[in-house]
């Protein structure tokens, strides 16, 4: 889904890079990514960093970055890498499906479509207001909701709860 907004965004904006980070499970999909990539023209856009990183050198990655793009569209909740970018105070843009909504919150933009996603990646790029608002509101929400404390502060009033 990413590669195929990346046209709309590079016919706006030349100066871009999109990083793929992660591991690539499966070579068929890796393949097809690929193909795609040359297909469109995108090479010089697109950089693939498939190798393994330790949790603690994934700071960078986040931090370098302009925006973090969740593509998923089943998640058990939200997403670790999106939340780990949220906590990292990168702006986060997703698709509108599964409980991304619900981890997400106010905190990040939703989209329903590769176009849509193309034009709020322009609107992060070219609004610093917009970019830094994002950050704050990531990193904000991450801290104020999800930390470890407070979810097992969470659980052990829900095990109470249930036993008596």
């Amino acid at each position: 889904m990413m590669i195929n907004a990346l046209p709309y965004v590079v016919r706006e904006e030349k100066d871009v890079l999109l990083l793929v980070k992660g591991r690539a499970v499966e070579r068929t999909y890796f393949q097809k990514m690929l193909v795609s990539i040359r297909e469109l023209g995108l090479t010089k856009y697109v950089r693939l960093d498939i190798r393994w990183s330790t949790n603690m050198s994934m700071i960078y990655y986040y931090r370098s970055a302009d925006i973090y793009v969740h593509t998923s569209l089943s998640e058990a909740f939200g997403s670790l890498t999106m939340l780990e970018a949220m906590a990292s105070g990168t702006p986060v843009i997703a698709y509108r499906r599964s409980s991304i909504p619900e981890a997400l919150g106010d905190a990040g933009l939703l989209v329903e479509s590769e176009q849509e996603l193309a034009e709020k990646i322009l609107e992060v790029l070219y609004n610093d207001k917009v970019k830094r608002e994002l950050s704050r509101k990531s990193y904000e929400r991450v801290f104020r909701n999800f930390r470890l404390e407070l979810i097992t502060e969470k659980y052990l009033r829900l095990y109470s709860d249930l036993s008596h």
